[in-house]
């Protein structure tokens, strides 16, 4: 397939903002635009690391944007210092930079599809690069035709047709000098790597966007049985808390790549020690950026980071409101004929109470006297005995009087606090939902 035939003409129907470097594909990109009638806006990242060129690059692109009439969007980036405040590389740097402020361009001026110019050896370079870091098949695909809102309309075309294209027009580019360099990574396979290859097989490339090509199928193919198996493993355990049984999970073959699949979208990347998770002792914890992973017991519970306050105490009356569960306050002098065996209600002997109630976490060291039970206990031998899980007894709600726990909201309350044949005032707690 010829160049000049990419297909392009969908993009009539959409607003577009070309990433414009100054470079030779982007500068053919924008060519093909122009030819085929496809009105586009330019946006261009002077990241100010090669000092006049970095210049050059943008005038050449504000001058082309003039020629033809094309809105043009300039944003000039500290890279250095960003990249020095993040700990970052330059290169990371400059991506992040730049795909933060085309997303910023879009959506102020209402615009639907970013294209960039990546080619098909740009793919390559990615295949090599995610080869060495243990990505799984999904980084062996290359660099996808679009995801999301980014579209690359050259990725069929390799460097050399590009090139080509270029030469013969003519159109006018600007070479970037950092892309001869090979203490990149990208640039080491670029020049060392895929040359050695395409010299000792000329049909190097066609061939390995080929096998790229039959990974995706694979890899689409995987991806919904893997869907189909965790609707059939995940439950919910609770709010936020996803659980999933090892057992159940063993019996799979490949249950590997399921854990794969469940866990890279929350940020999970040390996979040696995930899988050694599932022969763990229960309570051993894998920490992502934003959520961690417990085995409990025959279980792993995955839940999203949450900070508790170290003094979060709330006062709860009968007109509390804003209070991290939602408690229903009822009061009543005649002793109720049937209880509710529901655990999430108690009736308390209001006179027993001293007002207002405290609504805490559990501490280490509580303990209370369980409701229908001989004598005291400690919150944590109640906790084992229910078999709960961390999680479970991090999210626990304790409800005091004074400094005596009143109930183990949700789940047991204090012996103390019954009602009795000499109660006069009742007081019907009633929890209405899960907890915040």
């Amino acid at each position: 397939m010829k160049l000049k035939e990419a297909h392009i003409a969908f993009l009539r129907d959409k607003k577009c903002l070309l990433a414009l470097s100054g470079g030779v594909d982007s500068m053919v990109l924008a060519h093909l635009l122009l030819k085929q009638s496809i009105a586009f806006s330019v946006a261009h990242a002077n990241f100010q690391l090669r000092g006049s060129d970095s210049e050059a690059d943008q005038t050449l692109v504000e001058d082309f944007c003039n020629q033809h009439q094309i809105p043009c969007f300039v944003q000039r980036f500290d890279t250095l210092t960003y990249a020095e405040q993040q700990g970052i590389s330059i290169q990371m740097a400059a991506r992040e930079l730049r795909y933060q402020w085309f997303e910023t361009v879009m959506q102020e001026n209402g615009l639907e599809l970013l294209l960039t110019a990546h080619h098909a050896d740009d793919s390559l370079e990615t295949f090599f690069i995610n080869l060495g870091r243990g990505t799984g098949i999904k980084g062996l695909l290359g660099i996808p035709e679009q995801n999301d809102k980014i579209f690359r309309p050259l990725l069929a075309f390799s460097k050399e047709e590009i090139l080509h294209f270029a030469e013969v027009k003519p159109i006018v580019f600007r070479e970037d000098s950092s892309n001869a360099k090979t203490n990149y990574q990208r640039n080491w396979f670029r020049h060392q790597i895929i040359p050695l290859l395409n010299e000792n097989q000329p049909e190097f490339l066609n061939q390995a966007l080929q096998t790229m090509q039959h990974l995706q199928a694979v890899q689409q193919f995987a991806e919904g049985m893997v869907q189909n198996q965790l609707q059939f493993l995940l439950q919910c355990e609770g709010e936020n808390i996803q659980s999933l049984p090892i057992n159940r999970l063993k019996l799979i073959p490949g249950f590997q790549y399921i854990l794969f699949a469940w866990l890279a979208p929350f940020g999970f990347t040390a996979w040696d020690d995930i899988y050694q998770l599932l022969d763990a002792t229960s309570g051993k914890t894998i920490y992502s950026k934003n959520f961690r992973l417990l085995k409990n017991r025959e279980q792993l519970l995955l839940q999203p980071l949450t900070l508790h306050e170290e003094e979060e105490v709330y006062e709860v009356t009968s007109s509390s409101l804003n209070l991290p569960i939602d408690l229903q306050w009822k009061e009543c002098t005649v002793i109720p004929t049937e209880f509710e065996t529901d655990a999430s209600v108690v009736y308390l002997d209001k006179d027993s109470l001293n007002l207002p109630l405290q609504l805490r976490r559990w501490q280490k060291g509580d303990y209370f006297y369980p409701f229908g039970m001989q004598g005291k206990k400690k919150l944590s031998k109640f906790f084992k005995d229910e078999k709960f899980s961390i999680i479970d007894k991090e999210n626990a709600w304790v409800l005091c009087s004074d400094n005596q726990i009143v109930w183990v909201v949700g789940h047991r309350m204090d012996n103390r606090f019954k009602i009795t044949s000499k109660t006069k005032h009742i007081v019907q707690l009633t929890l209405m939902s899960n907890t915040k």
